[in-house]
């Protein structure tokens, strides 16, 4: 009669042991792949990019965001297979022109300067405007304090339409 009673015991716990087991957990879906810049990309590429508008003649200082360019003429941290293929990088620079100087001119050399030393930048989009540079250095402090770039893309498709309609590409 013990045996049977310890037996049953036995059974018990086992029964409630296997029954505090964490349920088996789905294996997570695999990402789709992207075509996309990851952040550290965006920061270095953006950092080197700063650097060389800086060494301009007539820049005071330069803040560069990047974003990708789709066919559809729309930016996007990054595609998925399926959507429009990125037809390169768009660097939207924030400069701030030294006294005296050209600023047509020192844009005109940023947008060379920048265009040149990657072939992955398909655009340079370069303002002096105020409000315009304060929203780009914006952005670029808080992809530095880590802010994904998705929840930031209506405000950079916004700073990236209001350059583009202040100097319209010949």
């Amino acid at each position: 009669m013990k045996r049977i009673t310890v037996l049953v015991l036995c059974l018990a716990l086992l029964a409630v042991a296997a029954g505090c087991q964490k349920p088996a957990q789905k294996p997570e879906a695999p990402q789709p792949e992207t075509t996309g810049l990851t952040t550290s990309d965006r920061r270095v590429i953006s950092d080197r990019l700063s650097k060389q508008a800086k060494q301009v003649e007539g820049v005071e200082n330069a803040t560069v965001v990047l974003s990708e360019q789709l066919q559809n003429d729309a930016v996007t941290p990054s595609p998925t297979p399926g959507q429009t293929q990125v037809q390169g990088i768009v660097a939207m620079v924030g400069i701030t022109v030294k006294s005296g100087s050209d600023s047509d001119q020192v844009k005109a050399e940023v947008a060379d300067k920048l265009k040149a030393s990657d072939k992955r930048v398909s655009h340079v989009l370069v303002t002096t405007d105020p409000n315009l540079v304060k929203k780009i250095n914006d952005v670029a402090a808080g992809l530095i304090d880590g802010k994904p770039f998705q929840t930031m893309k209506d405000e950079v498709n916004a700073i990236n339409q209001q350059i583009k309609k202040d100097n319209p590409q010949p």
